[in-house]
């Protein structure tokens, strides 16, 4: 009755007003009984309360309310709001005399003593069907004073089961300041902290710390698929996340999860669940799918003191796909100090498993021993095709402390498992070996693998050599396996080795792929460019079966170490390999030699000249070609000493400090260029003789000037190849023509002669020149008896005129 109106405020936990709605009474008209709804767009609500908006009073007789939280909407209340399918626990008695048939019911009804416990909130959620589909909530507002900064709750019996997907959050009781300050104590009875059944699934458990039961700390049962943990701490710990020793341990696991797509921790401190302090192991994974990430299991909740659950950290046994740890930030566990191995992996039905980027045996910081007593990872009876580690980054697992109970080692791979890919993890101070096939020790190698056993005894690779410098690591050696078969060997380093010279890999280095041929064998050379070990340190190898498409097989155990060498200077190999050498090439050409160097480092080689005669030549730097800038010329050589011969001195350095120099004396050889010249006479007499000269006289002929232009094999001699039927003879050094025979040297007979003078060459070729020799006449006879030629008769008229012939003609010879 009446029209006043009245005003919705909502606050947030400080009490702040954060929106007012202003109704008007009129909307429900006098008499009327009228439903409406209306919406906050707040966030962060946490109370709302209701006045009216005139001193009057209400005007509204019988107003009724529900207040619902909208799941879908962008904005939500607090934590402290209750809104349909909202309650809070507000007491640590474990009563149940409130109304539990739902949640409304025990709103109204929450019994004697006003409150509402952990168990009458269980049992109400369970009796209430989740709106929506969405899960019920089960806060906490608890009212008592924190006792030891806790608000604990001491159970009488066994809490009911959780058959309706539920978020049970004790994270948001008002003392939440980051850690868990609610704990459900079990007082030892023999059951489970909490356990979902299969129709429960979906639900949520944030912030508690579970202790003191005499079975497991939280149970998902088989079908309860698809919840989340996160926020807990679960064993002997206090709020702190500190051990209260072993009488407050849970005596089965912490949880156990038994069903599929569960998520067990989260990338964040908030969500981290501390698992440590059991009778059994920390985690059981029956289930498929399930996620294990960021959790601390067997330390304290800094992750600095081992508080070890009594057997492994994890037991999976009976899924596929299940994932421990992860690449991403925040994804690894930590898994340490545990009783027995830290991670077991079991049975012929559990397989695919993906474990990565966790930290096996250390502290937070990686670099305190909190080892586990047995085997970091254990593999067995019959189990299948795991990944531990991987090839991205932040993949591979550390691995170190493993003790020496029961199956001491690393990662133990048994003699009925196979498919057990093992990649990319480091390895540190574990008792037994860093891998182990058929948990026996170090397994010899077999020709062509055909053995059988853990990861069918794959082969491991015999390393030859490694040495490191300038930044870079090359690692030698070969890998005899099945025929025609690829695989990716991974290298590791450590400062010591393990008792088995074999391992282990503290600093994993790098990888290179190669592939057997027919007969199984591979030999490697790998330079890891960016990686460097120090001298004196091991390094050691893997092989893993390369599937292709990403995907890997079996791995091999570690190979016998072998120790790192510093580096070893390059040397040259060229044209004898000495420290000299020399080269012959005919001139007119620039190509002098190649420098070829060995290097056992694989260093890349720079090459480089000095020497009297350098500035004559070039070398390519990478390729140790040496020529010369100027094809030379051996007639006109120009080297520092004239003598045809170019020194040079040919350096290699491997970029690491190492080098080596070779002293090269290069001979520029002679080529047949030139012919020789025609010859000339140096004489500058007349070329002639006289007749009947005696043997040796000279005939004013000198046969000189021919030249053979080539710098050698040039020497010039003559002959003469028409010698005038035997009149002449020449000095073949001289060029001296000389009188052969001077009984053939007749005036009467022949006014002169002709002669070829042939100019020869040490290098074959020839030319031919004439000259003629004339002969001077000489007195050889007395006249003879005057005769008279003319026949007619010798008179002479008288008074002949002068002149008249008288018949007499004189003649003598």
């Amino acid at each position: 009755e009446g029209t006043e109106g009245f005003r919705l405020s909502a606050y947030d936990q400080f009490g702040s007003l954060l929106e007012s709605i202003d109704i008007n009474g009129g909307d429900a008209g006098t008499g009327d009984a009228v439903s409406k709804t209306y919406s906050f767009s707040a966030t962060g609500i946490d109370h709302i309360e209701i006045a009216n908006l005139t001193s009057s009073g209400f005007g509204f007789d019988n107003l009724t309310y529900t207040l619902l939280e909208d799941f879908g909407a962008s904005s939500e209340f607090g934590p402290s709001f209750q809104g349909a399918g909202v309650l809070s626990v507000t007491t640590t008695s474990d009563t149940a005399d409130g109304d539990t048939t739902s949640i409304a019911s025990l709103l109204a009804n929450r019994g004697a003593d006003g409150q509402i416990s952990l168990r009458e909130a269980i049992l109400a959620a369970n009796n209430t069907p989740n709106i929506s589909g969405l899960p019920d909530e089960i806060h906490f507002q608890i009212t008592s004073p924190l006792v030891s900064g806790a608000h604990t709750i001491v159970l009488n019996s066994a809490l009911p089961n959780i058959t309706q997907a539920v978020i049970l959050d004790a994270s948001t009781d008002n003392d939440f300041s980051g850690t868990p300050i609610v704990v459900l104590d079990g007082n030892d009875i023999v059951a489970s902290g909490l356990t979902v059944t299969a129709t429960g699934g979906g639900s949520t458990i944030r912030g508690l710390v579970v202790t003191n039961f005499g079975g497991s700390g939280i149970t998902l049962l088989s079908g309860a698929n698809g919840n989340t943990v996160v926020g807990n701490l679960i064993g002997s710990l206090d709020v702190a996340g500190n051990s209260t020793g072993a009488a407050m341990e849970n005596n089965g696991f912490g949880i156990r999860a038994l069903s599929n797509g569960n998520t067990i921790g989260g990338t964040t401190a908030a969500d981290r669940n501390v698992i440590s302090g059991h009778n059994n192991s920390g985690i059981q994974l029956g289930g498929s799918g399930n996620v294990v990430i960021g959790n601390f299991i067997g330390t304290d909740a800094l992750g600095s003191t081992a508080i070890g659950n009594g057997e492994e950290g994890i037991f999976n046994s009976g899924g596929t796909n299940n994932r421990i740890g992860g690449a991403g930030p925040g994804e690894g566990n930590l898994i340490s100090g545990n009783g027995r191995n830290a991670i077991e992996i079991t049975g012929a039905t559990t397989t695919q498993t993906t474990v990565q980027g966790n930290l096996i045996g250390v502290d937070i910081t990686g670099a305190v021993n909190l080892g586990n007593a047995a085997g970091a990872i254990w593999l067995g009876f019959g189990t299948t095709t795991h990944l531990i580690g991987g090839t991205g980054a932040g993949e591979g697992n550390v691995i170190a402390y493993s003790g020496a109970a029961q199956t001491p080692g690393g990662v133990i791979v048994e003699s009925d498992v196979t498919g057990i890919t093992i990649l990319g993890n480091t390895y540190l101070s574990n008792a037994g070996p860093s891998i182990d096939l058929d948990n026996n020790g170090v397994t010899a190698n077999d020709l062509n693998d055909t053995d059988s056993g853990g990861n069918n005894l794959q082969n491991f690779p015999v390393l030859t050599s490694a040495s490191s410098s300038g930044g870079n690591t090359t690692i030698a050696g070969s890998l005899n396996s099945a025929p025609s078969t690829t695989y990716r060997v991974e290298y590791y380093s450590a400062a010591v080795s393990d008792a088995s010279g074999h391992g282990e890999g503290s600093t994993w280095l790098g990888f290179d792929t190669v592939t057997s041929d027919g007969a199984g064998n591979a030999s490697f050379v790998s330079i890891l460019t960016g990686v460097s070990v120090t001298a004196g340190h091991i390094v050691t190898a893997t092989a893993t079966v390369d599937l292709g498409g990403g995907n890997y097989g079996d791995t091999s155990e570690f190979a016998q170490n072998v120790v790192t060498q510093g580096n070893t200077a390059p040397t040259i190999n060229s044209d004898g390999a000495g420290p000299t050498a020399s080269i012959s090439i005919p001139e007119n050409t620039t190509a002098v030699t190649t420098v070829t160097t060995f290097d056992p480092d694989g260093g890349t080689p720079f090459y480089s000249i000095s020497g009297a005669d350098a500035a004559f030549f070039t070398i390519d730097s990478g390729t140790g070609a040496l020529f010369f800038q100027v094809a030379p010329d051996r007639e006109t050589s120009n080297d520092a000493n004239g003598d045809g011969v170019y020194q040079v001195t040919v350096q290699v350095d491997d970029g690491n400090g190492g080098t080596d120099t070779q002293d090269l004396s290069v001979t520029v050889t002679d080529v047949d260029e030139f012919d020789v010249t025609a010859t000339l006479d140096l004489d500058a007499s007349a070329n002639a003789v006289n007749e009947n000269a005696i043997n040796g006289t000279t005939v004013g002929i000198t046969a000189g000037g021919a030249v053979d232009a080539d710098a050698t094999n040039n020497i010039v001699t003559y002959s003469l190849s028409d010698d005038a039927g035997g009149r002449f003879t020449i000095d073949g050094v001289t060029g001296v023509v000389t009188v052969a025979n001077g009984l053939l040297l007749d005036r009467e007979a022949a006014a002169s002669h002709d002669i070829t003078v042939r100019a020869s060459s040490s290098d074959g070729s020839t030319t031919d020149t004439a000259f003629t020799i004339s002969l001077n006449d000489m007195n050889e006879f007395a006249v003879g008896p005057v005769t008279d030629s003319n026949p007619s008769a010798n008179s002479l008229a008288e008074d002949s005129v002068i002149g008249t012939p008288v018949g007499l003609t004189a003649n003598a010879t």
